[in-house]
């Protein structure tokens, strides 16, 4: 009876954490202790323990493990019950499945899986695993108590230990909570341990900061580095910089007979610019991309040679092939460390999660002018800095002098979609429809797969963007008109006989004024209170122009227009605009968005506009017989 009723308080208990809640997953533990050994090695046990409300939230079920060749899964247990403690589910370490699959070719990294579908809602799921490091720490395990949207964290706690005359740096960032680390001696150890209460859950929304923005998170990695038999330091970007460039010293030689050729096409060049060229295209005839992440491969590329023998490499690889040939007809350039997940690295934090990919900085004019090269994939403009590293931080490898850039991004102007369209009308409401678009820069970068596309899959993709029900189409072309070092520029035409592109009703005429923007909404507006604290944010700007020409029937003239629109905001623009000539309407419309974080309480401004915006693309011009 006693049981009984302790399962009852426990009952009532967990379902007054769950409706107290606004949330899809209530953490009500997790908790991390971290063991550091060496310098390059660790073990650390996880326990959590969460409930799962609705389905929303049902992939947290699952189990996703990552190891490696230096890393083992050497204890797990996993519960999962209903709120009354009786067990539903329970998976064992034996039941978890090793899953290789990666875009790259050859990684000695690999998951440990195991898919479990709740069988019913709300369910309580609790956890333990120990993994064991036993060399190449490049950084110990992080913390990031509230992982997901929506969820709420009753209480989580994070401690490692490590030897003291070992360094151990950190980074940390708690924007709603204040952090009171727990520093203390235990025998030859240094244990550090944070704890949090009661963190609310934040709120999914457009337009806001990226979610480490939101909460709070802990880094830590080995100031000194051990890994595959080198040794650096990551006290400092240059530092760490440092050990990244003497890990391609001297694996940029290339056979000159290899090279002979391409002297061969260079002897007409008259400047840089145009050996860079001619080499990029060598390159792109030459190679292809295939990465391989095996060792220390992860970190050094392998030698220009070997990129040459075999014809192929990773990004690292690729990038020393190139630095290697430019080395070779008397160009600097800089191999240069950059991510392609978030634009800023955290400057008092050298590390290596940040960084994922390597490109090439060309340092023209001694070093006056720089050109970046994107060398996986050749085909893009030289030039052009695509959209996964455009204004990115990035680490500029260079012996005692490594240090963080900045690569330009383009002027939110200059990101531009610039839209002809024209509508020869018909009494009977059909019409010709003519639609000539330009894509540049981002919006460039945006649309760059459509070239990649076969016929039918392109007319169904540049058919959808627009509102023209009942259409036989013609033609349907993209083309890549970007030539190097200018605005890189995609042009796409389509046309065809709309059936029905107007409504004919009794002797008026209703014409849609914008056959674009097919499935054009609003944001959508939490109702969460948070939503009016949080940021304002665009990460990137676009200016999109509309010239739309209406051709109108003989014997028809226009009873109405819709009204212009003129609205300007702190983060952008829009205009609409018409003019009547002989038989002819002409609308222009122009929609500018910066980029840039604002106040919390423009978010609602930016609704208001947009509704505005889309009453004016689905307004409608009405015709009458003269």
């Amino acid at each position: 009876m006693m049981n009984r009723i302790l399962s009852i308080f426990l009952l009532i208990g967990l379902c007054a954490v769950a409706n107290a809640q606004e949330s899809s997953v209530v953490v009500l533990l997790d908790s991390i202790s971290v063991s550091v050994g060496n310098l390059d090695s660790y073990s650390y046990v996880r326990h959590r323990k969460f409930i799962l409300k609705n389905q929303k939230a049902s992939s947290l079920a699952d189990v996703v493990i990552g190891v490696d060749d230096n890393t083992e899964l050497s204890k797990f247990e996993y519960v999962m019950t209903d709120l009354s403690g009786k067990v539903l589910r329970t998976v064992k370490k034996s039941e978890l499945k090793p899953v290789e699959y990666s875009h790259e070719l050859a990684t000695d990294f690999y998951r440990l899986i195991a898919e479990v579908t709740p069988p019913q809602y709300p369910v309580i799921i609790t956890r333990t695993e120990k993994i064991v490091c036993t060399a190449n720490a490049m950084t110990y395990p992080s913390f990031y108590p509230q992982n997901g949207y929506d969820m709420a964290v009753k209480k989580a706690v994070y401690q490692i230990s490590y030897p003291k005359d070992k360094v151990c740096i950190r980074q940390y960032k708690s924007p709603n909570v204040a952090i009171k680390p727990s520093i203390q001696q235990v025998g030859k150890n240094q244990v550090i341990r944070y704890e949090f209460n009661d963190l609310k859950p934040v709120t999914r929304m457009p337009y806001a900061p990226y979610l480490d923005d939101l909460t709070p998170y802990m880094l830590f990695a080995p100031e000194k580095i051990s890994y595959y038999g080198t040794t650096g330091s990551m006290a400092s970007w240059t530092s760490f910089g440092k050990w990244q460039y003497d890990l391609a010293v001297d694996r940029d030689l290339i056979p000159d007979s290899y090279l002979q050729p391409l002297r061969e096409q260079l002897s007409d060049c008259h400047t840089d610019r145009e050996k860079i060229v001619k080499v990029c295209n060598f390159v792109d005839k030459n190679t292809r991309y295939v990465s391989l992440q095996l060792g220390i491969g992860g970190y050094q590329p392998a030698t220009a040679f070997s990129v040459s023998h075999m014809g192929c490499g990773d990004c690292k690889g690729l990038s020393i092939f190139m630095h290697g040939i430019l080395k070779s007809i008397g160009i600097d350039s800089r191999l240069v460390a950059i991510g392609t997940d978030e634009p800023d690295l955290l400057h008092y934090y050298p590390n290596v999660n940040q960084l994922n990919h390597m490109i090439l900085a060309v340092l023209l004019e001694q070093g006056r002018d720089t050109v970046w090269l994107e060398c996986t994939n050749s085909k893009l403009p030289v030039g052009y800095i695509h959209d996964d590293i455009s204004g990115h931080d990035a680490l500029l490898l260079d012996a005692d002098k490594s240090r963080l850039v900045k690569l330009p991004e383009y002027a939110d102007s200059l990101n531009l979609r610039s839209s002809n369209i024209c509508i020869k009308l018909r009494h009977d409401a059909s019409a010709d429809v003519s639609i000539d678009e330009t894509f540049r820069n981002h919006q460039y970068g945006a649309n760059l797969g459509l070239l990649k596309k076969k016929e039918q899959d392109l007319r169904t993709s540049i058919s959808s963007w627009y509102k023209l029900p009942n259409t036989s189409f013609g033609s349907i072309t993209v083309n890549d008109v970007s030539k190097p070092f200018d605005i890189p520029q995609l042009n796409t035409h389509l046309d065809g006989v709309c059936a029905k592109y107007a409504n004919l009703t009794g002797k008026r005429l209703f014409v849609p004024v914008n056959p674009s923007h097919q499935d054009f909404s609003p944001i959508v507006i939490s109702d969460d209170i948070t939503s009016d604290r949080l940021p304002l944010k665009i990460r990137q700007g676009y200016r999109n122009v509309e010239n739309i020409v209406i051709n109108i029937p003989a014997g028809r003239v226009v009873e109405s227009l819709p009204s212009s629109v003129d609205v300007k905001e702190e983060f952008g623009s829009f205009h609409q605009s018409f003019m009547q000539e002989e038989g002819i309407i002409r609308v222009t419309l122009t929609l500018d968005i910066h980029r840039g974080t604002y106040a919390p309480h423009l978010r609602k401004r930016l609704l208001e506009m947009q509704k505005k915006m889309q009453k004016a693309y689905n307004s409608r011009i009405v015709l009458v017989w003269k």
